[in-house]
């Protein structure tokens, strides 16, 4: 009889024990390695067939400023009456509570204040009607920062800012080259331009050049260009010069 005790206490221990799992990847943070931190909770899957429904599935940290408190970090909760969940912080898991509900948890840029104590927290329902709460920790430690961390992040840093710079330079120079080659490109034009009137039209000495007279040459079939380009200029085309 006493046999058949201590086999069921250690088969009720044995539950307890293995019934929910919490993980961490990874399990220290370094403050000179950038990673992610993710945390997943689920259902020991040798243990998943012992129940009949899951009720609650939480994810929470504690407050190392209060270590009675916690602060929860995302959850599954079933509705006895829709089979329905609701989630808080939008968790990333089973888009239902099946037989194999989880939760994972992303933290990208976790620092040295995420190091701490992690918790998750079910309740399920036995095939026997009964209600269970289990519970699953994890620890993530943290490297604490030596000064030879403390110089190598420095120095990553002052790499990054001279590639920033050398960056800033390289746009600034292409900037500067098609700015020289656009003024370049309009004192060509300006040039063409003045060249072309030139060819079309000579200035009257009389009027110190501020009448011009089209080209006799030209006039047999240039006279429409003439018209259009002394409109361009704000004027006309009033005279002309046949001798």
């Amino acid at each position: 009889m006493k046999t058949l005790l201590l086999g069921f206490f250690c088969v009720i221990i044995g539950l307890v024990q293995n019934a929910i799992v919490l993980q961490s990847e990874p399990k220290r943070l370094s403050p000179a390695r950038k990673t992610t931190l993710v945390l997943k909770c689920f259902l020991s899957p040798n243990k998943s067939p012992s129940f009949k429904s899951m009720h609650s599935l939480v994810l929470s940290r504690e407050d190392p400023g209060s270590p009675n408190a916690s602060q929860e970090l995302s959850s599954l909760k079933n509705n006895s009456f829709n089979q329905s969940i609701e989630s808080s912080q939008a968790p990333k898991g089973s888009p239902v509570i099946t037989e194999q509900p989880y939760i994972t948890f992303t933290l990208p840029s976790p620092t040295l204040a995420d190091a701490t104590k992690y918790k998750c927290e079910t309740q399920l329902l036995t095939k026997s009607l009964q209600k269970r709460f289990w519970t699953a920790y994890v620890n993530v430690g943290a490297d604490v920062p030596t000064v030879k961390v403390i110089v190598n992040e420095l120095a990553l840093i002052k790499q990054e800012m001279l590639k920033m710079s050398e960056l800033y330079q390289n746009l600034a120079q292409k900037f500067t080259n098609k700015t020289d080659l656009i003024k370049k490109t309009v004192s060509m034009l300006q040039d063409e331009e003045e060249l072309f009137t030139q060819l079309l039209f000579h200035a009257s000495p009389v009027y110190n050049g501020h009448r011009y007279y089209f080209s006799k040459r030209l006039f047999i079939v240039e006279v429409d260009v003439a018209q259009a380009y002394c409109a361009y200029h704000g004027g006309y085309l009033a005279k002309i010069d046949d001798t």
